[in-house]
């Protein structure tokens, strides 16, 4: 007999995953949540604001962490859905975040240098960059690196975020 350890009802994964779309889509100012397309990863996640941050009046390269060359509204998060099956048989939970269309990138200004996204941050809305803080960064993802032009537009695909919580003993 197989026993997969710990394992969770639904009722896990709606509250991580309810707080994370609430946060991500509420109202903070004028500006709701954000994604923002990064040349490179944070160095340290929980001091991440200065490098992954943006706000909501983000004009050409000022409002913005170090890293950030693009940003947009999330335009909307899925409530939990069944997620995929791991190798152990439990079942997680996903919710996805809606297609973001349109995202300009801004690198110089120049409207001919290039750059790579690296990355992307899930970040909750502010006003001015000045008032964001480290735990605005909600979460990160790795993305197969996109070769983008200063000046350009860019849409992403649906992102998920997976969870599974079970281990095999």
């Amino acid at each position: 007999m197989a026993l997969i350890l710990p394992a969770a009802p639904k009722n896990f994964y709606n509250p991580s995953f309810l707080d994370f779309k609430t946060k991500l889509l509420a109202v903070n100012g004028l500006t709701q949540g954000k994604l923002t397309l990064l040349i490179d990863p944070p160095t340290t996640i929980e001091t991440a604001w200065a490098e992954v941050g943006a706000a909501g009046d983000t004009v050409s390269n000022t409002n913005r962490g170090t890293l950030v060359i693009g940003s947009a509204d999330i335009v909307g998060i899925s409530d939990p859905i069944v997620g995929p099956e791991e190798i152990t048989g439990e079942t997680g939970y996903k919710v996805q975040i809606a297609v973001v269309p349109s995202i300009p990138i801004y690198i110089d200004g120049t409207g001919s240098t290039t750059a790579t996204v690296k990355g992307v941050a899930a970040i909750e809305g502010v006003d001015t960059f000045a008032a964001g803080t480290d735990g605005l960064v909600r979460y990160l993802f790795n993305v197969n690196d996109i070769l983008v032009t200063d000046g350009g537009l860019i849409s992403t695909p649906v992102i998920e975020v997976t969870i599974n919580y079970s281990e095999s003993v």
